[in-house]
C-alpha cells in the first residue's frame, strides 16, 4: 500500500516538471519572437553601411570626414579669390629701364632693365643690370602716364623734377610713337598690380 503511494507521489512530481518545462519554452518562445521597440531599433541596411565606414577608417587609418569644397579657392569661380598670376614679373613696383620698341602684334612696349653705376659726365651712368639678359615686354595701361624729361615731347630745354625726372605732360600715344619710330627711351616706370605699365618718366641724362 505504502509503495503504491510513492510511485503515485513519484508520478505527479514527474507531471509537474514536465508541466513546468513546457511553460518555460513556451514563454522563451514569445520573447524570441516579440519585435523590439520600433523607436530604438535601428534599420538593418543603417546598421551595415556604418559598420562599412567604419571598416573604411580603420583601414585608412582617417577617422576624420572628407574635407568640403572651401570657396575662395582658385578654381572655385564665382565667389572665389583670384590669386595673382605666377607669370607676372614685375607687378606693384618701380623699376629703371631703357624702353627698346612697341611690339604692334602683341600691344606691349619692350624694355631692358638698367641700374645706375658710378661714372661718367654726372658721375653716373645707367647701365645693364648684370644677368638679366634679354628683353622684356609689358602692356602699356590704356590710361597711362607719361611725363617728358626731352625727347618723348620734344623740348628746347629739359624739364624735369629735383630728381631728374620728366616733368612735361606728354600722351601715352606721343611715347607709342616715339618708340614706333626706333627712338629708345630711358626712363621710370611704374607697374600696376595687373602687370602694366601705369607711369613712364623719362629720364634725362646729359
Amino acid at each position: 500500500m505504502n509503495v503504491m503511494r510513492i510511485k503515485s507521489l513519484k508520478m505527479v512530481t514527474v507531471g509537474f516538471a514536465v508541466a513546468a518545462g513546457a511553460l518555460l519554452s513556451a514563454c522563451s518562445g514569445q520573447n524570441a519572437a516579440a519585435p523590439s521597440d520600433p523607436v530604438n531599433a535601428v534599420p538593418q541596411e543603417q546598421a551595415q553601411q556604418m559598420r562599412a565606414g567604419d571598416d573604411v577608417a580603420n583601414r585608412s587609418g582617417n577617422t576624420s570626414p572628407a574635407p568640403a569644397h572651401r570657396q575662395g579657392e582658385e578654381g572655385t569661380g564665382s565667389g572665389g579669390v583670384k590669386v595673382d598670376n605666377p607669370d607676372r614679373k614685375f607687378p606693384n613696383t618701380s623699376r629703371i629701364a631703357v624702353l627698346v620698341g612697341y611690339n604692334e602684334q602683341a600691344g606691349m612696349v619692350e624694355f631692358r632693365l638698367q641700374r645706375w653705376v658710378p661714372g661718367g659726365a654726372a658721375e653716373k651712368h645707367l647701365d645693364d643690370v648684370p644677368g638679366d639678359i634679354g628683353t622684356h615686354r609689358l602692356p602699356l595701361a590704356d590710361a597711362a602716364t607719361v611725363r617728358s624729361a626731352l625727347s618723348i615731347c620734344p623740348t628746347d630745354q629739359p624739364v624735369v623734377d629735383n630728381e631728374g625726372y620728366g616733368a612735361e605732360k606728354c600722351s601715352r600715344q606721343r611715347l607709342v610713337t616715339t618708340l614706333r619710330e626706333g627712338n629708345s627711351v630711358n626712363a621710370k616706370i611704374d607697374v600696376d598690380g595687373a602687370d602694366r605699365i601705369a607711369r613712364v618718366a623719362e629720364i634725362y641724362t646729359p
